[in-house]
């Protein structure tokens, strides 16, 4: 079940700080996707608190949930639940993070949704793993990655009990 979120200027603002100061990343599949990202961060901490630490292995340590690594996509329209939620491959060997967090935030950065949490033990058990070229629905897939549906990762309630 997604939460669709109003993005407010004070999440904007704080978003676009911290974007223009890290500057353009090589690593981002979509060009531009810095601004996304560290939207998708600023809402998880907005909504659920936690603190910002920002390093590579994870983005938000949350006392309650531990160390979250947030992913975020650009969209044009509502997800659907057989989206799919992508980590890089060669992100998921490297990080050191206990859960995965997915968002994605409206081209037009009105509004964002909170897809869903996942541990990160739990996600390597569930994704599926695409080569660079293959295709997901519709998509091809632009670098190798490991691809969950929305439809099964958690509600943020099942995290934080």
């Amino acid at each position: 079940m997604t939460l669709k979120i109003k993005i407010t200027d004070k999440n904007l603002n704080a978003a676009r700080k911290r974007a223009d100061k890290i500057g353009p990343n090589a690593k981002k599949i979509a060009k531009g996707g810095e601004l996304y990202g560290m939207l998708g961060e600023q809402l998880f901490l907005d909504n659920y608190g936690g603190e910002l630490i920002d390093c590579h292995d994870y983005d938000i340590d949350h006392p309650k949930i531990g160390r979250i690594d947030i992913k975020t996509k650009r969209c044009a329209s509502a997800p659907q639940d057989h989206y799919s939620c992508t980590v890089a491959a060669y992100q998921v060997g490297k990080e050191d993070c206990d859960y995965y967090c997915f968002y994605r935030i409206h081209n037009n950065l009105t509004y964002g949704w909170f897809l869903g949490i996942i541990s990160k033990k739990e996600f390597l058990k569930k994704a599926k793993f695409l080569k660079k070229g293959e295709m997901d629905g519709d998509f091809e897939v632009k670098s190798d990655c490991y691809n969950i549906k929305i439809s099964e990762l958690k509600e943020i309630s099942e995290v934080l009990k």
